[in-house]
């Protein structure tokens, strides 16, 4: 987790998507929910939004599996959040 001033802080998940990754998707999901789970400036304000940033290739489509990718990000997050309707 990264703090940028008093406006936000970041919670980078590098490695998703990524062909030469060390870890798999789900071991990157593991560590991101455990952290939204267990830092207290999340557990005392909750979270605000949520970024995902993609690699678009020149044809200019999200590839299937990037978009397969979002919707997973989102479910995992929004199942994991303690105030979740889930």
């Amino acid at each position: 987790m990264k703090q940028i001033g008093n406006l936000m802080n970041i919670l980078d998940t590098i490695g998703f998507n990524d062909p030469q990754k060390t870890r798999s998707d789900e071991q990157i999901l593991e560590t991101a929910v455990h952290t939204i789970q267990t830092d207290p400036e999340i557990s005392r304000n909750g979270i605000a939004g949520l970024i995902q940033c993609v690699m678009v290739p020149k044809s200019g489509r999200i590839q299937k599996s990037a978009i397969e990718l979002m919707s997973k990000f989102l479910q995992v997050f929004t199942l994991s959040y303690p105030d979740s309707d889930g």
